[in-house]
């Protein structure tokens, strides 16, 4: 299962809050998904478009937050190349 195919090379991507990106991608990855930094970045986003926050704090316990990460990522089937 993945969120997105893995097109770009990923040690060149850059984001506001990178961190963030990259435990999002570590949560999915514990999961079972393939998912690289783009895809997070593009969950990360929509979740905090979802807060109305331009940058929001993630939940402290990966197992909150992957129920979050996965609702996130099922909104986003509509991005070409998403497949949760």
């Amino acid at each position: 299962m993945i969120f997105r195919k893995k097109t770009n090379n990923d040690t060149n991507f850059n984001h506001p809050h990178i961190g963030d990106v990259v435990r999002i991608q570590r949560v999915a990855e514990e999961h079972g998904y393939e998912a690289d930094l783009e895809a997070c970045a593009y969950i990360w986003d929509e979740y905090s478009d979802r807060h109305a926050a331009g940058w929001i704090n993630l939940p402290e316990d990966d197992e909150y937050l992957w129920p979050q990460v996965l609702s996130t990522a099922n909104s986003l089937n509509h991005i070409k190349g998403f497949e949760v």
